[in-house]
């Protein structure tokens, strides 16, 4: 399941440039969510005699939420050690290189 979860957030990421920098909460939010209802249903499947309680339910929403809260810190923390070997987002700005002179349009490379 936790493959599964894996790949369907990956294909999200690939499928949509994520326009945020804080897009991976939420979306981590989601990913534990649709682990415990996958986990539920393949362990609902599975037993002889499954047991259905409220318990379950209200144990997936904390569970959800304490990841939340706690992605908040792990991002911000990751993300700081991360950044500087990222070459997709760049820490600063690169000045322009020079321009060079060259002759007319039809002579460039010929240093005419």
């Amino acid at each position: 399941m936790l493959s599964a979860v894996g790949y369907s957030v990956g294909r999200f990421g690939e499928l949509r440039d994520p326009a945020h920098g804080l897009i991976a909460i939420p979306v981590g939010v989601m990913a534990t969510a649709e682990y415990l209802v996958a986990f539920a249903a393949v362990s609902f499947m599975l037993e002889t005699a499954p047991s259905i309680s409220g318990l379950v339910v209200r144990d997936a929403v904390v569970t959800t939420i304490l990841n939340a809260i706690i992605a908040v810190p792990v991002f911000g923390l990751v993300r700081r050690i991360i950044r500087p070997v990222l070459l997709a987002q760049p820490a600063g700005r690169r000045r322009r290189a020079q321009t060079r002179e060259t002759g007319p349009i039809g002579l460039r490379g010929l240093e005419v």
